[in-house]
């Protein structure tokens, strides 16, 4: 029977000498694992290997972790990735849904939590913990700006003034105050510096103007 395949990414060895020892515990002679902890090592490892999974910790020395999280799931998508991460930022979250990673732990996720999402994403399904299904709620009960008001909120942000919003966006000042008001209320931020500090701790792309 063909063995599932699992790359394992952490840059500190400890944490992947624990995770190889649940992996197989959990999946015992089910799987294969190889381990990487630098961004070089994991892509050459998959450059050389087929992965049927990668358990990811963002946090490398030689890389951005969320560019090489979007590399990896751009060029390799018939691989599952679960992020494991020390992360607990909504601005975080918010780059790991972008992603569509299978699975989402954070370092203080327990043993039982790790071994459940195994089981579930290898078989098709998605896991988030504990915490990070708290975090989810959370941002999916706060209210989504439109994309007009993302428009206007990336110009705020880049400092911009109401005239000068009017007259890129072809709106009305009055439309523009309209969009103002209705981020101000919700984000529930007492001014505009409170509402680009908000949006920027919910993830929102705010330099794409």
């Amino acid at each position: 029977m063909k063995k599932t395949r699992i790359i394992l990414v952490d840059d500190h060895q400890i944490v992947l000498k624990g995770m190889v020892s649940i992996v197989k515990e959990t999946l015992g002679q089910k799987c294969s694992v190889d381990t990487a902890g630098t961004a070089a090592a994991v892509l050459e490892n998959l450059r050389e290997s087929t992965y049927d999974l990668c358990i990811f910790d963002i946090g490398l020395p030689d890389a951005d972790g969320l560019e090489l999280l979007r590399f990896i799931r751009s060029e390799y998508p018939a691989m599952k990735v679960i992020v494991h991460t020390v992360h607990e930022q909504a601005w975080y979250m918010r780059a790991f849904l972008d992603a569509d990673v299978e699975g989402i732990l954070f370092k203080s996720s327990d043993i039982y939590e790790i071994s459940r999402a195994l089981t579930a994403v290898l078989e098709g399904g998605r896991f988030y913990s504990h915490a990070a299904r708290v975090l989810k709620n959370a941002m999916d009960c706060h209210p989504r700006p439109t994309e007009r008001e993302m428009d206007v909120l990336r110009m705020l942000a880049a400092g911009a003034t109401t005239e000068e919003i009017s007259v890129t966006l072809g709106i009305s000042p009055n439309t523009t105050e309209t969009h103002r008001r209705h981020l101000l209320e919700k984000f529930n931020a007492r001014n505009v510096a409170d509402l680009i500090l908000k949006a920027v701790s919910e993830g929102l792309p705010l330099k794409e103007i």
